[in-house]
């Protein structure tokens, strides 16, 4: 999790707000999310602190699901 400058622009990936948040998540390199807007792909958990979170593909999944 960084923080977000005064000049940083960020473009959540989730749902194509602008991130106003003093905090936005860095998935992957061009992937940035408000904290709420990060779930997996194939069942819309919440991808916090305590659930990590995988990509491929372009799309986040919890640990199950990337296994399947």
């Amino acid at each position: 999790m960084e923080s977000v400058s005064d000049c940083a622009q960020f473009t959540c990936v989730g749902c194509g707000e602008l991130i106003l948040d003093q905090y936005v998540l860095r998935v992957a390199p061009d992937m940035e999310w408000h904290v709420h807007c990060l779930r997996c792909s194939d069942c819309q958990q919440l991808l916090d602190e305590n659930c990590t979170c995988f990509v491929r593909d372009g799309k986040v999944y919890c640990k199950p699901d990337y296994l399947r």
